[in-house]
């Protein structure tokens, strides 16, 4: 199976020390060049493991035609992860709620980071209960209510 990453998910799943744990969920993931930019703004630890799996070939990066209208409305790695997941027909990882809801306004079936880490949790890939995997998250801006946080590991 395979899926598209923001850049948010790609931060967070690597400070958290689980960018890894997606080899063990996924055959492909894929990002888009936009995402690839904007982590290379940075040029830190997230942009080193992100690197890592791209050298690995297990992270595929790929060029998008951004289309305007999209891109109007959000940043430009949503826009090209929306497109891209589109393109190869899979789901998409994105945090930011307009970002979401335009996804699913496009026919995608859509996960966030929360959601990704909750199946990650279910296959035994998370050493942490839900409760401490929020405090750990909230340390590093992630940004959910914690009802909803845990609400989201109930179902």
């Amino acid at each position: 199976m395979k899926i598209v990453l923001n850049t948010s998910p790609l931060i967070f799943l690597s400070k958290l020390g689980y960018l890894n744990a997606l080899k063990q969920i996924f055959s492909e993931v894929h990002i888009p060049n936009a995402v690839l930019k904007e982590l290379t703004a940075k040029r830190d630890e997230t942009y080193d493991d992100v690197s890592k799996l791209i050298n690995e070939s297990f992270i595929i990066v790929d060029e998008v035609e951004t289309i305007e209208v999209l891109k109007a409305n959000l940043h430009a790695g949503e826009a090209e992860a929306i497109i891209l997941a589109k393109k190869l027909s899979c789901w998409v990882v994105l945090d930011d709620s307009k970002a979401r809801k335009t996804a699913e306004k496009e026919g995608l079936n859509v996960i966030g980071t929360a959601g990704l880490l909750k199946v990650m949790s279910k296959m035994g890939l998370i050493r942490e209960n839900p409760e401490e995997l929020f405090e750990k998250l909230s340390a590093i801006k992630f940004r959910m209510k914690k009802e909803q946080f845990l609400e989201i590991f109930r179902d």
